[in-house]
């Protein structure tokens, strides 16, 4: 009887050792399936697009873990992308354009992601003349956040004249985040204009006058007279033929 009980006894043990090793096995491979799935990166491809779908060169993407860490910072390339390597988890993507936060959105990686962005990043048409003649090419544009009351964007030289059909102004375009702002245009003069920017818009600006613009309007007037004093003096001279024609008979 007692070598019955001393064998159960060792029996016991044994399965007890054996369910221990076995647990032990399990949990240290389930741990390190775990910790393989943690540090399994999956690629993350953004595309940044302004309000008209074209691509924002330069700008600032942010990627966070939902805990505010950081975990990626840098700019697109020149055709608006960014590539970069996640772990599997839970993020708040921002993209930030002139310092201000033109998109947010919660991206949860799971496998590889691609991703379009289409940032609140709006048109604004600059189009300057004189008196709604005369295009004005070589100007000064300052442009200021009207919130901030900082300079957010400037530029100083020649500008286009769209190829149209009709096109009495010349035209700059920026790309700015919604907001509100001022527009001041500088020349002879200076004109300026606010505007809420929520969408894409176009701007005129016709009292900004140039030596070029003057000269062009100068040119434009002498011509007008010109050819009224050809009409008048060609109908004066008609009516004293006239006058002679009825004499003579």
């Amino acid at each position: 009887m007692g070598s019955s009980k001393k064998h159960k006894e060792k029996v016991r043990i044994a399965t007890v050792l054996i369910f221990i090793a076995i647990t032990s096995n399990l949990t240290s491979a389930a741990c390190s399936y775990l910790g393989r799935i943690q540090d399994a990166k999956e690629e993350l491809q953004l595309l940044c697009i302004d309000a008209k779908g074209e691509y924002l060169e330069g700008a600032n993407v942010t990627i966070r873990k939902r805990g505010g860490a950081l975990v990626y910072s840098g700019l697109t390339n020149s055709t608006g992308w960014i590539s970069t390597s996640l772990p599997v988890g839970s993020y708040i993507v921002q993209v930030y354009w002139m310092g201000v936060v033109v998109f947010s959105k919660e991206l949860f990686v799971t496998g590889p992601v691609t991703m379009i962005a289409q940032c609140d990043v709006y048109h604004l048409t600059v189009a300057i003349n004189l008196l709604y003649l005369i295009p004005v090419r070589h100007v000064n544009i300052i442009i200021v956040n009207t919130t901030s009351q900082k300079v957010v964007d400037r530029y100083s030289g020649e500008i286009e004249i769209p190829y149209r059909f009709f096109s009495l102004s010349a035209e700059k375009t920026f790309r700015l985040p919604a907001g509100n702002y001022t527009i001041t245009v500088k020349m002879l003069n200076s004109q300026s204009q606010s505007l809420n920017l929520n969408g894409n818009k176009r701007l005129t600006f016709a009292y900004v006058a140039s030596l070029g613009s003057i000269f062009t309007l100068m040119c434009i007037l002498a011509a007008v007279i010109s050819c009224i004093g050809f009409l008048v003096t060609g109908r004066r001279k008609t009516g004293k033929s006239r006058n002679a024609n009825i004499l003579a008979i």
